[in-house]
């Protein structure tokens, strides 16, 4: 049944699930929330995609005459709620936090805090694994957050900024942690078993034989005595004499022919696939390099293929969320994703001179960008060609010949 009485039927209800269930892979590895940030790959691909993209400076601007935009003055309630969200956090810093929540659980939830005229004024984070949104035979989106009790309160959407990864249903982002459950499951069972491996002194475990029959007391005294063979000593060097024709023999495979390590690395290429991070920025550089003449190139892929879909995402919802709906062509948020593609020191000054010498920058704005104090010498705001470095207001204009001198002694 499609329709019901009073409208469209929809039962999709989103709840943000903590991350991937215990025993819900393969592996049948217990993977919590707790145990999946214990991955390395995994907090250093969360960590790396939230930490540069709230490192990216988020600017407000105005519409001015012809389209153009201009720079908020700092007094503007948008500037103050972008640079300070709320009395405990920095505009970096909560953005980080959403960042976050998005790389890892695919949502990220904030509670808008309004001024009596409605205009927003804070804005503070909610607890992820919390909320719970649900589309209304409305086909509206409703969300639910416990209250101090524990029990589910409806929140009015307005009061709730809703930063939604990436989605096939439009009601939650889909959990990155959630989708992997099964990676993560195998990299869990890797890394117990490298653990018990070196616990046990890295010696495998096996079986002891003996070629006749054994009493109860002679099973208790050779459980006592060559135990340990099992288990290994803390400094592997242990030492056993084998007697009574009992024989040793192991029977787990060995490391090498089980590939640990190259499952392990395997699995830190998965993780990376899964997040869209480049190996070299979890520090793995076997078969990359992190260095020479490519690295402008990686950064370009990494902003364009995994960074821009959560930049745009954060200045889109920011925009259609906190601005009222009658100043959204008014003034409005971005992210300036320059930063990123920093330039060693010659290409950034052949850059720049190329703006300056073709009418892009002007001195100053490259100045502003470099972050250098601004200039009060004449014409270093104009825009200016090659020509001599004329202002471009001058260019055509012919100048006034000099007024002849006369000759000496005239």
């Amino acid at each position: 049944m499609r329709y019901l009485v009073g409208g469209l039927w929809n039962p999709d209800i989103g709840i943000q699930w903590p991350g991937p269930l215990g025993g819900s892979n393969e592996s049948m590895q217990p993977v919590s929330d707790e145990r999946a940030m214990q991955i390395s790959a995994v907090v250093r691909s969360i960590r790396i995609i939230a930490e540069t993209c709230a490192a990216l400076p988020m600017r407000t601007y105005q519409t001015v005459a012809g389209g153009d935009r201009a720079p908020l003055a700092d007094s503007h309630w948008l500037n103050q709620i972008v640079e300070e969200p709320n009395e405990d956090m920095a505009g970096d810093e909560w953005r980080e936090t959403q960042f976050a929540a998005m790389a890892g659980w695919g949502n990220g939830y904030s509670q808008i805090v309004r001024q009596s005229e409605g205009r927003p004024a804070e804005l503070w984070p909610y607890k992820i694994d919390r909320m719970q949104v649900e589309r209304t035979p409305q086909l509206a989106l409703q969300y639910l957050y416990p209250d101090r009790f524990g029990s589910p309160q409806i929140v009015e959407k307005g009061r709730v900024l809703h930063l939604r990864a990436f989605s096939v249903d439009g009601v939650m982002g889909l959990s990155p942690l959630g989708l992997a459950r099964q990676t993560l499951g195998v990299t869990v069972g890797a890394e117990r078993y490298a653990g018990s491996f070196f616990a046990s002194g890295g010696r495998p475990s096996g079986v002891m034989t003996s070629e006749k029959l054994l009493t109860d007391a002679q099973r208790t005294q050779i459980r006592k005595e060559y135990g340990g063979m099992a288990e290994g000593g803390s400094d592997g060097k242990r030492f056993w004499l084998m007697e009574g024709a009992l024989k040793y023999q192991a029977i787990t495979v060995s490391p090498e022919d089980m590939q640990m390590l190259q499952t392990r690395t395997f699995q830190i290429a998965e993780i990376a696939r899964i997040f869209g991070v480049p190996l070299f920025l979890l520090m793995e550089t076997e078969k990359a390099t992190s260095w020479g003449t490519g690295l402008e190139q990686m950064n370009l892929g990494f902003l364009t293929y995994t960074l821009r879909p959560y930049l745009q995402r954060m200045v889109v919802t920011y925009n259609r969320r906190i601005i009222p709906t009658a100043d959204r062509r008014k003034v409005f948020v971005d992210i300036d994703e320059r930063a990123l593609l920093a330039l060693d020191s010659k290409a950034l000054s052949e850059l720049y001179s190329g703006y300056a010498n073709n009418g892009i920058m002007s001195r100053n704005e490259i100045r502003r960008v470099l972050k250098l104090p601004q200039s009060t010498q004449k014409n270093t705001d104009a825009l200016t060609v090659q020509s001599a470095m004329t202002p471009i207001e001058t260019l055509g204009r012919v100048p006034t010949p000099a007024a002849p001198t006369s000759p000496a002694g005239a």
